[in-house]
């Protein structure tokens, strides 16, 4: 599944009619289905969670949105692997503020 949350410029009624929409489409996938959600959640989801779903490899610290992020991998039993995989440093964003 791929997906494109709103951005922290969005109120939080639409981050969290995102995350239903999500989770709505992932309870119709069988359990025999392999899901993968990817895409940008326009989230910080860091490396300091106290989490099973992220792992030491994040960038920083989370914020709000990246919190949510986190909480919706728990509710589904999901990770954010690239959290998990030493990598490069550029390749820990896909965008930075100016």
């Amino acid at each position: 599944m791929q997906v494109y949350a709103p951005n922290s410029d969005y109120p939080d009624e639409k981050i969290e009619a995102f995350y239903d929409d999500v989770s709505k489409t992932l309870k119709l996938a069988k359990s025999s289905d392999v899901v993968i959600v990817m895409g940008d959640f326009n989230a910080k989801v860091g490396n300091t969670a106290m989490s099973k779903s992220i792992g030491r490899y994040g960038l920083g610290t989370s914020n709000e949105r990246g919190e949510r992020m986190i909480q919706f991998c728990e509710q589904h039993d999901m990770s954010v692997i690239n959290t998990h995989f030493k990598q490069p440093k550029r390749r820990l964003y896909t965008w930075t503020s100016p």
